[in-house]
Protein backbone atom coordinates (compact mmCIF):
# COMPACT_ATOMS: atom_id res chain seq x y z
CA UNK A 1 0.00 0.00 0.00
CA UNK A 2 1.42 3.59 -0.95
CA UNK A 3 2.25 6.15 0.95
CA UNK A 4 -0.73 8.58 -0.01
CA UNK A 5 -3.28 5.09 0.49
CA UNK A 6 -2.01 4.95 4.05
CA UNK A 7 -2.50 8.26 4.61
CA UNK A 8 -6.32 8.26 3.95
CA UNK A 9 -6.85 4.66 5.33
CA UNK A 10 -5.66 6.43 8.41
CA UNK A 11 -8.15 9.81 8.01
CA UNK A 12 -10.47 7.28 7.24
CA UNK A 13 -10.39 5.07 10.39
CA UNK A 14 -10.18 8.17 12.48
CA UNK A 15 -13.21 9.73 11.38
CA UNK A 16 -14.88 6.36 11.66
CA UNK A 17 -13.54 6.01 15.68
CA UNK A 18 -14.78 10.05 16.05
CA UNK A 19 -18.00 8.83 14.86
CA UNK A 20 -18.55 5.97 16.85
CA UNK A 21 -17.52 7.99 19.70
CA UNK A 22 -20.31 10.53 19.40
CA UNK A 23 -22.92 7.73 18.92
CA UNK A 24 -21.91 5.83 22.34
CA UNK A 25 -20.04 8.47 24.13
CA UNK A 26 -22.95 8.62 27.04
CA UNK A 27 -23.67 5.04 27.51
CA UNK A 28 -19.60 4.63 27.72
CA UNK A 29 -19.38 7.41 30.19
CA UNK A 30 -22.14 5.89 32.01
CA UNK A 31 -20.55 2.40 32.50
CA UNK A 32 -17.22 3.66 33.15
CA UNK A 33 -18.54 6.09 35.75
CA UNK A 34 -19.75 3.02 37.57
CA UNK A 35 -16.82 0.94 37.02
CA UNK A 36 -14.73 3.55 38.79
CA UNK A 37 -17.11 4.32 41.68
CA UNK A 38 -16.93 0.70 42.47
CA UNK A 39 -13.41 0.73 42.43
CA UNK A 40 -13.19 4.14 44.15
CA UNK A 41 -15.24 2.65 46.89
CA UNK A 42 -13.12 -0.90 47.63
CA UNK A 43 -9.71 0.98 46.81
CA UNK A 44 -10.10 3.83 49.17
CA UNK A 45 -12.20 1.46 52.25
CA UNK A 46 -9.06 -1.01 51.88
CA UNK A 47 -6.68 1.87 51.72
CA UNK A 48 -7.59 4.17 54.85
CA UNK A 49 -8.49 0.65 56.88
CA UNK A 50 -4.30 -0.08 56.23
CA UNK A 51 -3.58 3.36 56.96
CA UNK A 52 -5.94 3.66 60.54
CA UNK A 53 -6.15 1.18 61.47
CA UNK A 54 -3.81 -1.89 60.02
CA UNK A 55 -1.58 -3.02 63.15
CA UNK A 56 0.58 -5.38 61.03
CA UNK A 57 3.94 -4.15 58.97
CA UNK A 58 1.94 -3.30 56.20
CA UNK A 59 -0.06 -0.94 58.35
CA UNK A 60 1.15 2.30 57.11
CA UNK A 61 4.40 0.96 56.42
CA UNK A 62 5.94 4.10 54.87
CA UNK A 63 4.55 6.31 57.30
CA UNK A 64 5.79 4.45 59.85
CA UNK A 65 9.40 4.89 58.34
CA UNK A 66 9.20 8.90 58.51
CA UNK A 67 8.03 8.85 61.79
CA UNK A 68 11.11 7.17 62.99
CA UNK A 69 13.44 8.72 60.96
CA UNK A 70 11.82 12.70 61.45
CA UNK A 71 12.00 11.69 65.54
CA UNK A 72 15.38 10.20 65.23
CA UNK A 73 16.66 13.08 63.41
CA UNK A 74 15.45 15.77 65.63
CA UNK A 75 16.65 13.48 68.75
CA UNK A 76 20.14 13.82 67.13
CA UNK A 77 20.57 10.22 66.08
CA UNK A 78 22.80 10.06 63.16
CA UNK A 79 20.26 8.62 60.76
CA UNK A 80 22.20 8.49 57.61
CA UNK A 81 24.31 5.80 59.74
CA UNK A 82 21.60 3.97 61.51
CA UNK A 83 18.49 3.54 58.94
CA UNK A 84 19.12 2.66 55.34
CA UNK A 85 15.61 3.95 54.68
CA UNK A 86 16.44 7.11 54.86
CA UNK A 87 16.86 8.31 51.08
CA UNK A 88 15.94 11.77 51.76
CA UNK A 89 17.67 15.18 52.01
CA UNK A 90 17.89 17.34 55.13
CA UNK A 91 15.32 19.53 54.11
CA UNK A 92 12.51 16.92 53.98
CA UNK A 93 12.73 16.20 57.59
CA UNK A 94 11.88 19.70 58.64
CA UNK A 95 8.98 19.41 56.38
CA UNK A 96 7.94 15.95 57.60
CA UNK A 97 7.97 16.99 60.86
CA UNK A 98 4.32 18.38 61.22
CA UNK A 99 2.82 15.22 59.59
CA UNK A 100 5.11 12.49 61.88
CA UNK A 101 7.41 14.59 64.04
CA UNK A 102 5.54 15.44 67.07
CA UNK A 103 2.87 13.15 67.70
CA UNK A 104 3.16 9.20 68.28
CA UNK A 105 2.46 7.24 65.55
CA UNK A 106 -1.31 6.15 65.78
CA UNK A 107 -2.20 9.90 66.40
CA UNK A 108 -0.01 10.75 63.14
CA UNK A 109 -1.57 8.48 61.03
CA UNK A 110 -5.21 10.71 61.25
CA UNK A 111 -3.25 13.46 61.32
CA UNK A 112 -2.18 12.02 57.87
CA UNK A 113 -5.63 11.19 56.92
CA UNK A 114 -6.82 14.19 57.14
CA UNK A 115 -4.31 16.08 55.26
CA UNK A 116 -4.69 13.34 52.27
CA UNK A 117 -8.41 14.14 51.95
CA UNK A 118 -8.21 18.05 51.42
CA UNK A 119 -5.42 17.54 49.32
CA UNK A 120 -7.20 14.48 47.70
CA UNK A 121 -10.23 17.16 47.72
CA UNK A 122 -8.39 19.99 46.48
CA UNK A 123 -6.17 18.12 43.39
CA UNK A 124 -9.86 16.60 42.45
CA UNK A 125 -11.15 19.91 42.00
CA UNK A 126 -8.44 21.34 40.46
CA UNK A 127 -8.30 18.82 37.36
CA UNK A 128 -12.28 18.75 37.35
CA UNK A 129 -12.05 22.41 36.49
CA UNK A 130 -8.71 22.37 34.32
CA UNK A 131 -10.68 19.43 32.36
CA UNK A 132 -12.84 21.55 30.79
CA UNK A 133 -15.96 19.53 30.88
CA UNK A 134 -18.89 20.72 31.94
CA UNK A 135 -21.22 17.93 31.80
CA UNK A 136 -21.89 16.63 35.43
CA UNK A 137 -21.67 13.18 34.78
CA UNK A 138 -18.22 14.11 32.84
CA UNK A 139 -17.13 15.60 36.07
CA UNK A 140 -18.13 12.71 38.21
CA UNK A 141 -16.39 10.33 36.40
CA UNK A 142 -13.46 12.29 36.63
CA UNK A 143 -13.30 13.18 40.26
CA UNK A 144 -13.98 9.16 40.52
CA UNK A 145 -11.36 8.36 39.00
CA UNK A 146 -8.73 10.25 40.20
CA UNK A 147 -9.76 8.61 43.76
CA UNK A 148 -10.21 4.85 42.14
CA UNK A 149 -6.53 4.78 40.48
CA UNK A 150 -4.06 2.22 41.74
CA UNK A 151 -1.20 5.24 43.02
CA UNK A 152 -3.64 6.97 44.66
CA UNK A 153 -4.83 4.25 46.74
CA UNK A 154 -1.53 2.74 47.38
CA UNK A 155 -0.05 6.15 48.67
CA UNK A 156 -3.10 6.49 51.32
CA UNK A 157 -2.70 2.85 51.97
CA UNK A 158 1.43 3.09 53.05
CA UNK A 159 1.36 6.53 53.84
CA UNK A 160 2.77 7.75 50.88
CA UNK A 161 3.65 11.85 49.90
CA UNK A 162 2.27 11.73 46.39
CA UNK A 163 -0.90 13.34 46.64
CA UNK A 164 0.17 16.13 48.27
CA UNK A 165 2.88 16.73 46.14
CA UNK A 166 1.02 16.95 43.18
CA UNK A 167 -1.76 18.90 44.40
CA UNK A 168 0.88 21.99 45.70
CA UNK A 169 2.93 21.67 42.69
CA UNK A 170 -0.52 21.95 40.31
CA UNK A 171 -1.49 24.83 42.50
CA UNK A 172 2.04 26.52 42.56
CA UNK A 173 2.18 26.70 38.80
CA UNK A 174 -1.48 27.86 37.91
CA UNK A 175 -1.26 30.76 40.40
CA UNK A 176 1.86 31.82 38.94
CA UNK A 177 0.34 31.51 35.17
CA UNK A 178 -2.92 33.00 35.80
CA UNK A 179 -2.58 35.46 38.31
CA UNK A 180 -0.79 38.95 37.64
CA UNK A 181 2.70 38.89 39.48
CA UNK A 182 3.03 40.68 43.44
CA UNK A 183 4.78 39.40 46.02
CA UNK A 184 1.23 37.80 47.84
CA UNK A 185 1.57 35.30 44.75
CA UNK A 186 4.94 34.90 44.30
CA UNK A 187 5.18 34.03 47.97
CA UNK A 188 2.38 31.88 48.00
CA UNK A 189 3.38 29.90 45.04
CA UNK A 190 6.91 29.47 46.25
CA UNK A 191 6.00 28.49 49.76
CA UNK A 192 3.50 25.34 47.95
CA UNK A 193 6.55 24.32 45.59
CA UNK A 194 9.26 24.45 48.55
CA UNK A 195 6.52 22.12 50.56
CA UNK A 196 6.38 19.80 47.62
CA UNK A 197 10.59 19.41 47.88
CA UNK A 198 9.42 16.81 50.76
CA UNK A 199 10.26 14.42 47.66
CA UNK A 200 12.77 16.52 45.24
CA UNK A 201 12.95 13.73 42.79
CA UNK A 202 9.18 14.32 42.18
CA UNK A 203 9.30 18.02 42.83
CA UNK A 204 12.76 19.38 40.99
CA UNK A 205 11.73 19.02 37.34
CA UNK A 206 8.55 21.36 37.81
CA UNK A 207 10.81 24.27 39.10
CA UNK A 208 11.16 24.90 35.29
CA UNK A 209 7.94 25.82 35.08
CA UNK A 210 8.16 27.91 38.22
CA UNK A 211 11.45 29.61 36.96
CA UNK A 212 10.33 30.04 33.20
CA UNK A 213 6.61 30.64 33.08
CA UNK A 214 5.97 33.99 35.59
CA UNK A 215 7.84 37.05 34.07
CA UNK A 216 10.13 37.00 37.06
CA UNK A 217 12.77 34.65 38.53
CA UNK A 218 11.42 36.12 41.71
CA UNK A 219 9.38 32.99 42.93
CA UNK A 220 12.19 30.40 41.97
CA UNK A 221 14.84 32.65 43.77
CA UNK A 222 12.26 32.35 46.84
CA UNK A 223 12.11 28.45 46.46
CA UNK A 224 15.70 28.27 46.25
CA UNK A 225 15.98 30.76 49.34
CA UNK A 226 13.23 28.92 51.87
CA UNK A 227 15.36 25.46 51.03
CA UNK A 228 18.65 26.58 51.86
CA UNK A 229 17.31 27.93 54.85
CA UNK A 230 15.37 24.75 55.89
CA UNK A 231 18.85 22.73 55.02
CA UNK A 232 21.04 24.60 56.99
CA UNK A 233 18.27 24.48 60.41
CA UNK A 234 17.60 20.44 59.74
CA UNK A 235 21.65 19.98 59.54
CA UNK A 236 22.38 21.86 62.66
CA UNK A 237 20.12 18.93 64.76
CA UNK A 238 23.44 16.28 63.60
CA UNK A 239 26.39 15.84 65.47
CA UNK A 240 28.53 15.02 62.25
CA UNK A 241 28.31 19.08 61.23
CA UNK A 242 26.97 20.67 57.51
CA UNK A 243 29.36 19.36 55.02
CA UNK A 244 29.39 15.53 56.33
CA UNK A 245 26.10 15.70 56.33
CA UNK A 246 25.34 17.28 52.83
CA UNK A 247 28.02 14.15 51.83
CA UNK A 248 26.50 11.41 53.04
CA UNK A 249 22.82 12.84 52.26
CA UNK A 250 24.18 12.79 49.07
CA UNK A 251 25.46 9.24 49.23
CA UNK A 252 22.50 7.57 50.56
CA UNK A 253 20.36 9.35 48.27
CA UNK A 254 22.20 8.30 44.85
CA UNK A 255 22.45 5.05 46.57
CA UNK A 256 19.29 4.27 47.66
CA UNK A 257 17.75 5.60 44.10
CA UNK A 258 20.06 3.12 42.59
CA UNK A 259 19.22 0.44 44.86
CA UNK A 260 15.33 0.50 44.44
CA UNK A 261 15.82 1.22 40.51
CA UNK A 262 17.29 -2.24 40.11
CA UNK A 263 15.15 -4.26 42.67
CA UNK A 264 11.90 -2.74 42.05
CA UNK A 265 11.93 0.51 39.40
CA UNK A 266 10.40 0.19 36.07
CA UNK A 267 9.71 2.71 33.41
CA UNK A 268 12.56 5.17 34.88
CA UNK A 269 15.89 5.81 33.15
CA UNK A 270 17.86 4.09 36.64
CA UNK A 271 16.40 0.97 35.74
CA UNK A 272 16.65 0.58 32.34
CA UNK A 273 20.08 1.89 32.97
CA UNK A 274 20.29 -1.31 35.95
CA UNK A 275 19.27 -3.37 33.28
CA UNK A 276 22.27 -2.72 30.58
CA UNK A 277 24.98 -2.78 33.59
CA UNK A 278 25.18 0.67 33.42
CA UNK A 279 24.52 2.16 37.00
CA UNK A 280 27.14 4.24 36.95
CA UNK A 281 25.50 6.81 34.47
CA UNK A 282 22.15 7.37 36.66
CA UNK A 283 23.45 10.73 37.70
CA UNK A 284 24.52 11.97 34.36
CA UNK A 285 21.60 10.31 32.66
CA UNK A 286 19.33 12.19 34.83
CA UNK A 287 21.08 15.92 35.00
CA UNK A 288 20.88 15.25 30.87
CA UNK A 289 17.32 14.36 30.73
CA UNK A 290 16.51 16.97 33.61
CA UNK A 291 18.24 19.66 31.87
CA UNK A 292 17.03 18.45 28.50
CA UNK A 293 13.59 19.60 29.95
CA UNK A 294 14.80 22.61 31.33
CA UNK A 295 15.81 23.94 27.66
CA UNK A 296 12.44 22.48 25.91
CA UNK A 297 10.28 24.58 28.60
CA UNK A 298 12.30 27.44 27.73
CA UNK A 299 11.69 26.95 24.41
CA UNK A 300 7.94 26.57 24.57
CA UNK A 301 7.70 28.54 27.68
CA UNK A 302 4.97 30.25 25.77
CA UNK A 303 2.80 27.36 24.23
CA UNK A 304 -0.34 25.84 25.96
CA UNK A 305 0.29 25.21 29.84
CA UNK A 306 -1.23 21.82 30.12
CA UNK A 307 1.37 20.85 27.17
CA UNK A 308 4.48 21.62 29.38
CA UNK A 309 2.93 20.23 32.88
CA UNK A 310 1.71 17.10 30.95
CA UNK A 311 5.49 16.65 29.39
CA UNK A 312 7.23 17.92 32.54
CA UNK A 313 5.17 14.82 34.43
CA UNK A 314 6.06 12.51 32.44
CA UNK A 315 9.91 13.76 32.97
CA UNK A 316 9.64 13.67 36.20
CA UNK A 317 8.58 9.94 36.41
CA UNK A 318 10.99 8.91 34.25
CA UNK A 319 14.44 11.04 35.12
CA UNK A 320 15.14 8.84 37.89
CA UNK A 321 13.68 5.94 40.60
CA UNK A 322 10.38 6.13 41.91
CA UNK A 323 8.09 3.53 43.46
CA UNK A 324 4.25 3.14 42.04
CA UNK A 325 2.70 5.77 44.31
CA UNK A 326 4.69 8.53 41.85
CA UNK A 327 2.30 7.25 38.87
CA UNK A 328 -0.18 9.16 40.38
CA UNK A 329 2.23 12.08 38.05
CA UNK A 330 0.80 10.45 34.81
CA UNK A 331 -2.81 12.35 35.78
CA UNK A 332 -1.36 15.50 34.74
CA UNK A 333 -0.64 14.21 30.79
CA UNK A 334 -3.91 12.66 31.03
CA UNK A 335 -5.61 16.19 31.71
CA UNK A 336 -3.16 17.64 28.68
CA UNK A 337 -5.01 14.94 26.28
CA UNK A 338 -8.53 15.56 27.29
CA UNK A 339 -8.19 19.21 26.78
CA UNK A 340 -7.02 18.08 23.06
CA UNK A 341 -9.96 15.63 22.86
CA UNK A 342 -12.54 19.07 24.09
CA UNK A 343 -11.17 21.41 21.54
CA UNK A 344 -12.76 19.32 18.76
CA UNK A 345 -11.58 17.87 15.49
CA UNK A 346 -8.28 18.51 14.32
CA UNK A 347 -6.58 18.12 10.80
CA UNK A 348 -4.81 15.05 11.06
CA UNK A 349 -7.11 13.60 13.76
CA UNK A 350 -4.94 14.28 16.67
CA UNK A 351 -8.43 14.98 19.21
CA UNK A 352 -8.57 10.74 18.57
CA UNK A 353 -5.14 9.86 18.90
CA UNK A 354 -5.80 12.28 22.20
CA UNK A 355 -8.73 9.94 22.84
CA UNK A 356 -6.70 6.52 22.16
CA UNK A 357 -4.05 7.62 24.49
CA UNK A 358 -6.20 8.72 27.71
CA UNK A 359 -8.26 5.25 27.01
CA UNK A 360 -4.91 3.47 27.17
CA UNK A 361 -3.63 5.61 30.27
CA UNK A 362 -7.25 5.34 31.98
CA UNK A 363 -7.11 1.45 31.80
CA UNK A 364 -3.57 1.13 33.01
CA UNK A 365 -3.88 3.52 35.88
CA UNK A 366 -6.56 0.97 37.06
CA UNK A 367 -5.02 -1.70 36.86
CA UNK A 368 -3.99 -3.55 40.12
CA UNK A 369 -0.62 -2.63 41.14
CA UNK A 370 -0.03 -6.03 42.73
CA UNK A 371 0.36 -7.17 39.25
CA UNK A 372 4.35 -5.80 39.14
CA UNK A 373 4.76 -8.16 41.72
CA UNK A 374 4.21 -11.22 39.82
CA UNK A 375 6.67 -13.38 38.51
CA UNK A 376 8.91 -13.13 35.55
CA UNK A 377 7.43 -12.34 32.59
CA UNK A 378 3.92 -12.14 33.91
CA UNK A 379 5.16 -8.43 35.71
CA UNK A 380 6.26 -7.18 32.25
CA UNK A 381 2.71 -7.09 31.27
CA UNK A 382 2.51 -4.01 33.40
CA UNK A 383 5.90 -2.85 33.69
CA UNK A 384 6.51 -2.87 29.85
CA UNK A 385 2.58 -1.67 29.15
CA UNK A 386 3.07 0.99 31.66
CA UNK A 387 6.15 1.99 29.84
CA UNK A 388 4.78 2.00 26.60
CA UNK A 389 1.65 4.27 27.10
CA UNK A 390 3.58 6.63 28.90
CA UNK A 391 6.60 6.93 26.80
CA UNK A 392 3.57 7.27 23.92
CA UNK A 393 2.04 10.26 25.58
CA UNK A 394 5.35 12.11 25.69
CA UNK A 395 5.92 11.60 22.22
CA UNK A 396 2.63 12.73 21.42
CA UNK A 397 2.45 15.74 23.42
CA UNK A 398 5.67 16.91 22.34
CA UNK A 399 4.47 16.45 18.62
CA UNK A 400 1.82 18.61 19.77
CA UNK A 401 3.80 21.28 20.77
CA UNK A 402 5.53 21.26 17.45
CA UNK A 403 2.40 22.23 15.74
CA UNK A 404 0.98 24.72 18.22
CA UNK A 405 1.58 28.68 17.54
CA UNK A 406 3.75 30.87 19.82
CA UNK A 407 0.56 31.98 21.35
CA UNK A 408 0.04 30.74 25.07
CA UNK A 409 -3.58 29.57 25.78
CA UNK A 410 -4.45 31.03 29.11
CA UNK A 411 -7.89 28.84 29.52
Amino acid sequence: MSAPSLIKFDDRLKHMLRDWWMRHRRRLISIATVLVLLAATWRLAFEFHRLLFDQSRVGAIDLRIFHEFVQGWFGGRPVYQELTTTNYPPASFVLLWPLAGWLPFSAARWLFAGVVIVSLTWLTVLIVHESQVGDRIEKALIALFIVSVYPTAVTIGNGQHAIYIVAALLSAVLLLQRLPSSWHRDLLAAALVTFSMVKPTVSVPFCWLVLFIPKSARPMLLVVIGYAILTVFAASFQPQGFFTVMREALDHCLDGAAREARLHGYANIHSWLAGAGLQSWNLPASLALLFGLGYWIYCNRNKELWLLLGVTAIVSRIWTHHPVYEDLLILLPMVALLRIVRQGPEAGGGDVSAGMLLAAAWFALLTPATMRLWPAPWNSLFTAGQTAIWLTILAFLLLQSKRQSGDRHLS
